[in-house]
């Protein structure tokens, strides 16, 4: 005990109350202060969040064990309802609310919502089919001018109200929605590493316990980031820049017309085969594959800041300006209010003209860095 006094610099051992004390003692407002700083590490002062994820779960209060609870035959553990928002990109928590008692989760859903997004505004927000609701659509899309992804809950053959909802319908496989499950996972390391039990008994320190895990968690994060750019991103990091873009555009680019090659060979206007996708369904294929598309293109010319791809960098950029102009095109036919989503969509007309320069664009990105590899691997 001694030695470990030593290494923290301190006179007398505290008491073994002291973080009960502390927790008793200090604002919540202080604690959420010190939250917001610790989201505000990873972000520069106008960055905004791409895609935000939401889900709930709990955190046990209970002293007795799982094994005692199995033999007494009486489950007395209670849970406290935590609901958090996470960066899919950082992996990094942007809000949190819990609650002593079991509430429906759109409710959770308002107040994260509002408090994630005044810290810092995401573009997009996806949750699952628990948070089905046309007035938290119109929450997302009318009050805070973002986009919103929730599967409907559908029984048998109910016909799906509120015009959001049934634009959900079309984006049920949007590829936006796939990386929700990353809150789950940040719920995982959450509770593996910081613990799922709170030692706590009185529910305002309860959620006081709860915003110190948030804190420690992003913490955690961000040391994470500190040795991953000091340790493993070696002294010649800059130099790999141009095997690592060429890299990432060369499997975005297999990736992208692979996809587009399974959705145009089921178009009999395109290929000489039986049609298996209606315009509208063809319409929701092609829009999700260039919504998807465009966010990684921007995601990986974000990663391109380096002098030696500068000029890759610009060219990817217009390629970028290419699937913008395929999206533009696309949206067009995008009749959403009245129901009729794609019904006049055309690939040839409205998408293909420029995804083909956009491919060629792509094409001379991909061949001047592998120009530029072959010239550093020869010096």
């Amino acid at each position: 005990m001694e030695t470990i006094r030593e290494s923290l610099g301190l006179t007398d051992v505290p008491h073994f109350t002291t973080l009960q004390k502390f927790l008793r003692r200090i604002k919540s407002l202080y604690l959420r202060i010190t939250f917001r700083k610790t989201v505000n590490l990873f972000y520069t002062a106008d960055e905004d969040i791409s895609i935000t994820a939401i889900d709930s779960s709990g955190f046990t209060s209970g002293y007795c064990s799982h094994y005692f609870s199995e033999r007494a035959g009486k489950l007395r553990k209670q849970f406290l309802k935590t609901s958090i928002s996470v960066d899919t990109d950082l992996q990094v928590i942007t809000g949190f609310v819990a609650s002593n008692s079991r509430v429906h989760d759109i409710r959770h859903a308002v107040k994260l919502i509002r408090q994630c997004h005044n810290l810092r505004p995401s573009d997009c927000y996806v949750m699952d089919r628990g948070y089905d609701s046309n007035d938290l659509h119109r929450l997302i899309r009318e009050d805070l001018h973002a986009d919103s992804i929730i599967p409907p809950r559908v029984w048998g053959n109910e016909i799906v109200g509120g015009s959001y909802r049934k634009e959900m319908v079309l984006r049920s496989k949007d590829p936006k929605y796939r990386k929700r499950q990353l809150v789950e996972t940040k719920f995982s390391v959450l509770k593996r590493k910081f613990g799922s039990d709170l030692k706590a008994r009185i529910f305002p320190i309860q959620t006081k316990e709860i915003a110190c895990k948030m804190i420690v968690c992003n913490l955690h994060r961000f040391l994470q980031f500190v040795i991953w750019k000091v340790f493993y991103r070696a002294e010649n990091f800059e130099e790999s820049a141009v095997i690592r873009s060429h890299k990432r555009i060369y499997i975005f680019k297999n990736r992208f017309e692979l996809e587009l090659d399974r959705i145009l060979s089921k178009q009999s206007d395109i290929r000489n085969e039986p049609a298996f996708l209606s315009p509208m369904k063809m319409y929701s294929a092609v829009s999700n594959l260039l919504n998807w598309a465009y966010d990684e293109l921007w995601e990986i010319y974000g990663d391109m800041n380096y002098p030696e791809i500068q000029s890759d960098a610009k060219t990817l950029k217009i390629a970028i300006g290419h699937i913008k102009c395929a999206k533009d095109g696309v949206d067009k036919d995008n009749y959403f209010g009245t129901g009729l989503g794609g019904l006049n969509f055309n690939y040839n007309q409205d998408a293909k003209p420029h995804i083909e320069k956009f491919k060629v664009t792509l094409q001379e990105c991909i061949i001047s860095l592998d120009q530029k590899i072959q010239e550093t691997s020869s010096k």
